[in-house]
């Protein structure tokens, strides 16, 4: 039996952690060096630190803020949030984060994630989705103001597109239940993890 990992989400937000509800009203939870700590104690399996506010507010990405974190995290450590460019990945894997995480610019870019790959390796590369399920009970992609982001595909071959441009795992943030502790939407994601060969993290 394959046991499951467990992988805490962070969400940075200015210089602190914060918790959502169906990505809205963040309440602020603490300094992000103690709750490494915790974290480290916990001995979890990795962890993911996504900064919602660079996107949001098209700001620099933390750069001194994300090496502290690295030199007091215990796990293996999945930053997203600002990256761009092959620069902004060097940069990032530089510090010693051992993934990258893309979600807008994987929208914008295509072409980024094969980038990362061809240089990193798949294995370094993770691209987040917002999925929505609409009022028909169709899983749908979404930004992060939880509009919808039209594809030219559906979702499940855009996810197909995903792990051939070199994504090496997926994130699904289910949008729906996100903050609201009523657990997974178990048969989204199994619906989704038939659709490719590479890893799904739910979330």
């Amino acid at each position: 039996m394959i046991r499951p990992r467990i992988i805490p989400t962070l969400l940075l937000k200015d210089f602190g952690l914060v918790k959502t509800k169906q990505f809205k009203n963040p309440v602020y939870l603490g300094d992000p060096l103690n709750i490494i700590n915790i974290f480290n104690k916990k001995m979890v399996d990795e962890l993911i630190l996504m900064d919602i506010s660079c996107t949001i507010n098209n700001s620099e990405i933390k750069y001194d803020l994300i090496r502290r974190i690295s030199s007091v995290c215990f796990s293996p450590l999945t930053y997203g949030g600002g990256i761009k460019s092959i620069s902004d990945a060097d940069r990032i894997f530089n510090i010693g984060i051992e993934k990258i995480c893309i979600n807008s610019s994987a929208h914008k870019d295509p072409s980024l994630i094969s980038e990362i790959a061809e240089k990193y390796g798949s294995q370094s590369v993770v691209i987040c989705l917002n999925v929505r399920r609409n009022i028909f009970g169709k899983p749908e992609i979404v930004d992060n103001s939880i509009n919808k982001i039209d594809l030219d595909v559906s979702l499940f071959e855009h996810m197909k597109i995903l792990e051939k441009l070199g994504a090496g795992e997926l994130i699904i943030y289910d949008v729906n239940r996100e903050g609201t502790d009523k657990g997974f939407d178990v048969k989204l994601f199994k619906d989704l993890a038939l659709k490719v060969s590479i890893p799904i993290i739910a979330t």
